[in-house]
């Protein structure tokens, strides 16, 4: 899938069949070929000894994705191949994009023919990130699995190890590290550290490691859409951050900056809040809805320093010598509920507090995704559609969504939410009868109001118009218009209007099972009513 608005796409897919790397002149190969003697011949390449090339594993994978556009129609089916490595304790690691929405998996061993059955451990969708095992007794016995090493210096010489499209050896190529810095990664659409690499990396690639000074300093993950030789990997902070996380057997996700900010970059602005000219930071907008940080932080407040490293007015923090990124990097690596001390001036004067990290990393947005690995929910009455409005969803519009969905559903992509469990409502389909009639130009509007009640979520539309059993449905679009429904005849002609359009349900199964949930309450309630 391809992410245009950063220029970046993961390379885990398949290309073009029968494209082939055209060979060099016989002194560019006989110097490579030394280079791989001496990196290979280098000790501790792998952390039980033996060749790394051997730690290095093709991954087939059948992904089955979900039609968020008619989230009742199945999901189209394709199969993909990516690479993986073996790490210490029988694992794989490799990328997320590799394995999501997968229902079947293999791998292949450096060298051989067969392909064993793998399962997938954990993942991060974020960090693009995930860990397979494989149950066949003996498969690791004899693969070493390799370390990790520190984050490299920009100019230093990498090998990345792969299975790209071309040919079905392994494949290892030059590179540079160029940069290191924040970068949006393309499958989890939130930034993170990353590293920037100039070398050939294809489809296929993904996952494989990038190795420096015979260590892993890090995994491809994806490559520039705008420019030859240019690759992104998953650098060893957050690989070991993502690794520290599932120790306890379960992923909970890496932290975000659980407030809004601007800029100090104006002399006035900087001026109003008394900053002076050796003081530098960021201003604090507002806390994220439903984070403990608001009984520490407060807007207006501007932040000085984080973990004790001094924010530049534009919000970096200084990586290492003449090098920058994002001081959310300082948040990140740390796991979801520690918290950080954080430097303030409130009002002139300056204060530490420890700021608690609770909100994970992309939570409230209003507008999720892209998800991996999830059923869209959705809701049918009358022949009218409902379903929350998603980044998958949009996705419907094609390769360039951002530029043909409907201008009022991108417009909510930059907004967050303004209380818990708040999502968009959308009309996504009309399943066109006589009822319906004369609704069609509704398709793809905003749900806001149902019997004049603010619209929260899917769940809460299903609450209001199954909390009457007889009597018009009102509902209000995002631009005014109403669309009306009689109850009983909705119910009435439901289920022929499902039957027409091969529907098999009216609602999705989680919804389905919020409504067991509470008949099976109200029955209860009703039986203790009775016995009193």
């Amino acid at each position: 899938m391809r992410n245009k608005d950063h220029d970046s796409f993961p390379v885990g897919f398949p290309g073009v069949a029968g494209l082939r790397v055209a060979a060099g002149n016989v002194a560019v190969a006989a110097a490579f070929a030394g280079l791989l003697a001496a990196f290979f011949a280098r000790p501790a390449s792998a952390a039980s000894g033996g060749d790394p090339r051997e730690a290095v594993l093709k991954i087939y994978a059948t992904q089955l994705s979900q039609n968020f556009g008619a989230p009742w129609k199945p999901g189209s089916s394709r199969t993909i191949s990516g690479s993986g490595f073996v790490v210490d304790g029988e694992r794989i690691l490799t990328n997320a994009h590799v394995v999501s929405d997968s229902t079947f998996l293999q791998v292949r061993r450096y060298g051989e023919s067969e392909r064993v059955a793998a399962r997938v451990l954990h993942v991060s969708h974020e960090a693009d990130l995930a860990l397979l095992t494989v149950d066949e007794p003996g498969f690791f016995d004899s693969i070493p699995s390799l370390s990790l090493g520190g984050l490299p210096e920009l100019r230093d010489d990498v090998l990345v190890l792969g299975f790209p499209v071309g040919g079905d050896a392994l494949s290892i190529t030059r590179g540079v590290v160029s940069r290191i810095e924040h970068q949006t990664y393309a499958h989890g659409k939130v930034e993170l550290l990353a590293g920037q690499i100039d070398s050939a990396v294809n489809p296929g690639n993904s996952g494989g490691p990038v190795l420096g000074d015979g260590r892993v300093v890090g995994v491809a993950m994806q490559v520039s859409n705008g420019a030859d030789n240019i690759a992104y990997m998953v650098p060893t902070p957050v690989v070991e951050h993502f690794l520290a996380d599932v120790a306890d057997g379960r992923y909970d996700g890496m932290p975000q900056a659980p407030f809004r900010w601007q800029r100090l970059e104006a002399t006035d602005l900087r001026r109003k809040y008394g900053l002076d000219r050796s003081q530098t930071g960021i201003l604090v907008l507002d806390t994220l809805v439903g984070s403990a940080a608001g009984g520490v932080i407060q807007p207006g407040d501007i932040v000085l320093s984080v973990d004790g490293r001094a924010l530049g007015t534009d919000g970096t923090i200084s990586l290492r010598d003449h090098e920058r990124t994002d001081f959310a990097f300082l948040l990140q690596r740390r796991q979801l509920g520690e918290t950080v001390p954080v430097e303030l001036l409130r009002e002139g004067r300056t204060l530490t507090v420890d700021l608690p990290l609770d909100r994970r990393i992309g939570a409230g947005r209003l507008v999720p995704g892209p998800l991996y690995g999830e059923r869209p929910p959705y809701y049918i009455f009358g022949g009218l559609a409902f379903c929350p409005l998603t980044v998958n969803y949009l996705h419907a519009w094609g390769d360039e969504w951002w530029n043909r969905a409907p201008r009022h559903l991108l417009a909510l992509l930059a907004r967050r939410t303004q209380f818990e469990r708040e999502e968009p409502v959308v009309l996504c389909s009309i399943l066109r009868a006589e009822q319906n009639s004369g609704y069609e130009d509704a398709a793809e509007a905003l749900i806001v109001e149902a019997d004049d009640r603010t619209v929260r979520s899917l769940g809460h539309l299903v609450e209001i118009i199954e909390s009457t059993e007889a009597g018009l449905l009102v509902l209000k679009t995002h631009e005014g218009k109403e669309i009306v429904l009689d109850r009983e005849r909705a119910r009435r002609e439901g289920p022929a209007i499902l039957a027409r359009y091969q529907v098999p349900a009216d609602r999705s199964e989680d919804l389905a099972a919020d409504r067991g949930a509470g008949l099976r309450t109200t029955a209860a309630a009703n039986e203790t009513l009775s016995r009193d």
